[in-house]
């Protein structure tokens, strides 16, 4: 989830039951008060996304897997990913490059 950029925006365009989690309770916690800052509904939980499979039935991700220490662990959220989808289903993964330097990281 990180700030839960994509979750609020399925949120503001009247998407019901949109779920978002993040593996640090410090990071939900921030994305709950700017849910409530914009008068948004959404449940969020603390969780893993290499056991998604468990937490969430569909998925959107964007640059999650740059945080993980290597293939291995990448793999094992892709199979996770993968557990999450209906048959026929899509995962929307998206993964940018982002510099030091930027304000992001700052």
């Amino acid at each position: 989830m990180g700030i839960g950029t994509q979750a609020l925006e399925l949120a503001t365009l009247g998407h019901n039951n949109v779920t978002a989690s993040d593996l640090f309770a410090a990071v939900v916690a921030q994305a709950r008060k700017e849910t409530r800052s914009r008068e948004l509904e959404m449940t969020f939980k603390v969780a893993d996304m290499r056991q998604c499979a468990q937490t969430h039935g569909v998925l959107s991700t964007d640059n999650s897997l740059l945080h993980l220490s290597g293939d291995n662990e990448i793999g094992v959220a892709l199979q996770s990913f993968y557990q999450c989808l209906r048959q026929d289903g899509v995962a929307i993964v998206s993964l940018g490059e982002y510099l030091e330097d930027e304000e992001i990281w700052q």
